[in-house]
């Protein structure tokens, strides 16, 4: 069969016009639906599944709030994309993996589809209907790739990606990746992601009151890449040691989109098979962007909201990033993996700075009020790494012992309910980030915790 047939098997398979069209972005997907109990079916984008009195349905230009009283049954993207991973594992063949093409289509999964179509190509370059249904067209019977306006041998193509001015930019669901690595790269990120996503919202969704969605599409979650740390795409560092790192307060956009809702991360050496600290960036973007963008119609400036409660970023995207494994392309969940560094770092005690001194109890308190710069500026002592330590292990200790706060021979508080009532209120209402907010949130003074955490992380 002649390459150019292969237009006509792939189309039979690209029934959507926006598909057949190119890439989609959050604020093109209006496709989750509610039902009513009278029989009414709405269509749109849902932002809030988990307010306790409604849902919140974006529709073209307004917010709908919709009670849960009057709700039958809601389907959405998430739904869907639940179903297309539960398929989603090593060792299928080529026409399985094409055939997976198919399945995202026929659920309506329009960029995964998208990615898969490029998974299969990672596997046979000239697959024609997988080409076909990327747009790409025959040359003297071969397929060329499109990169931009321009088309390219598929070795000309990985040369040219490698290049971040003409980087691989493709996005998953709830994703946009701009990398200058490689396309089967890519095609691993943007699956891990939505892993991580959905693995998000089934554990921590209902619980947190977490968004399904970005509020603005332009504010999409969107992760650069690198080839190494020294890459000259990664212009903009967080500190001298080139770190990985999220910012949704950093004055760094995409050329392309204009959009700050960036985490940026790296691989290193010629055996990684996946980014430095992937996991980590990731849930830290997550908890920015399903916690406050779903309520927001307008990006947050840098000067009113800079993740204020920084230890929290640190804690969770350490403890939860900790909780996967699997191949690269293929994330899952697992057993928390012991970190002994870590656990070392945080049982020294700092001799200088606002960690030190007065009581010990003290430690607490200060710890979970301080800024970015003592978790992210590096001093000739590293004890910004030992502040990192520090909140890690009692975030973990938190969500893992949940130990209660004991005042008075009574128990007035629980280390896990409390800190992720906390979490939850920093992220929805970003001024309620003190030391004295989360001796509320828990019922009690952190202080209570100093001796439990002490004898815990010997």
């Amino acid at each position: 069969m002649k390459p150019g047939t292969y237009l006509a098997l792939a189309l039979l398979f690209c029934w959507s016009p926006a598909l057949c069209a190119g890439p989609q972005t959050s604020g093109d997907l209006f496709r989750d639906k509610v039902t009513l109990k009278d029989g009414k079916q709405i269509e749109g984008r849902l932002l809030e599944r988990y307010h306790p009195e409604h849902v919140v349905l974006y529709r073209k230009t307004n917010q709908e709030e919709i009670p849960h009283a009057d709700i039958e049954s809601i389907r959405t993207l998430r739904d869907d994309l639940q179903s297309f991973m539960g398929g989603h594992r090593e060792g299928l063949t080529i026409e399985e993996e094409w055939r997976r093409v198919q399945e995202a289509v026929g659920l309506n999964l329009n960029n995964m589809a998208r990615v898969q179509a490029w998974k299969v190509l990672t596997l046979d370059p000239q697959h024609g209907p997988a080409n076909e249904f990327l747009g790409h067209s025959p040359i003297r019977g071969k397929y060329n790739w499109l990169l931009g306006k321009k088309k390219y041998s598929p070795e000309d193509f990985a040369e040219r990606i490698g290049d971040w001015r003409d980087r691989f930019v493709l996005d998953s669901e709830h994703y946009t990746l701009e990398t200058d690595t490689s396309v089967l790269k890519a095609v691993q990120v943007l699956y891990d992601l939505e892993a991580v996503y959905l693995h998000w919202m089934q554990e921590f969704g209902k619980e947190l009151q977490a968004g399904e969605d970005v509020y603005l599409a332009n504010h999409r979650m969107t992760m650069h890449v690198f080839e190494n740390r020294d890459d000259r795409g990664f212009t903009f560092a967080l500190n001298s040691r080139r770190e990985p790192f999220y910012d949704p307060s950093s004055t760094t956009t995409t050329a392309r989109t204009s959009n700050p809702n960036l985490a940026f991360t790296y691989y290193q050496g010629g055996t990684n098979d996946r980014p430095v600290d992937f996991f980590n960036v990731a849930i830290q973007q997550l908890l920015y962007s399903t916690l406050v963008l779903p309520r927001r119609n307008s990006f947050v400036p840098a000067n009113e909201y800079s993740t204020p409660a920084h230890w929290l970023d640190i804690g969770m995207g350490y403890w939860l990033g900790r909780q996967f494994g699997g191949p690269a392309g293929y994330a899952r969940p697992q057993r928390f993996v012991s970190d002994s560094r870590n656990r070392e770092l945080a049982s020294r005690r700092l001799r200088s700075g606002p960690l030190s001194g007065g009581s010990a109890a003290r430690e607490l308190t200060n710890l979970v009020s301080l800024g970015r710069r003592y978790y992210y500026n590096v001093s000739k002592d590293n004890t910004n790494e030992l502040y990192r330590a520090k909140a890690r292990s009692f975030f973990r200790y938190l969500m893992e012992e949940d130990p209660p706060l004991v005042l008075n021979n009574k128990v007035v508080g629980r280390g896990r309910e409390g800190l992720l009532r906390y979490l939850r209120e920093v992220y929805i209402h970003p001024t309620n980030y003190s030391s004295k907010s989360f001796d509320n949130a828990l019922g009690g003074k952190v202080e209570l915790l100093f001796e439990g955490w002490l004898d815990w992380r010997k």
